[in-house]
């Protein structure tokens, strides 16, 4: 409903499509980068965060469907460093960024 909610109120363009933002638990068909439990997604992708990375709590195979991601172990939507290091290594953007602001 935030998704939806951001393009009727004019703070995510039309020129994206919901597709283009990455949720917290997200199937993802051919990524753009390997994702295995292993993967690790350095924080200097946002410009911060030297030293830190992102390991993923959840990656499942789901074959030709895709692959499957949790970001963090929980389902909440804080605002959160690691959803916008994901949604950039994916050439993503993460849904955080429309409760701030808008995506344009």
């Amino acid at each position: 409903m935030s998704t939806l909610t951001a393009f009727i109120e004019g703070r995510a363009a039309a020129r994206y499509s919901p597709w283009d933002f990455l949720f917290q638990l997200h199937l993802l068909k051919n990524p753009p980068i390997s994702l295995t439990p292993e993967t690790r997604i350095p924080g200097t992708l946002v410009g911060m965060l030297p030293g830190k990375e992102v390991r993923l709590h959840l990656v499942e195979d789901y074959g030709d469907l895709g692959v499957l991601i949790q970001i963090k172990a929980d389902f909440n939507s804080d605002i959160a460093w690691e959803y916008f290091a994901v949604a950039k290594a994916l050439g993503l953007h993460c849904i955080q960024e429309l409760c701030e602001g808008s995506v344009f």
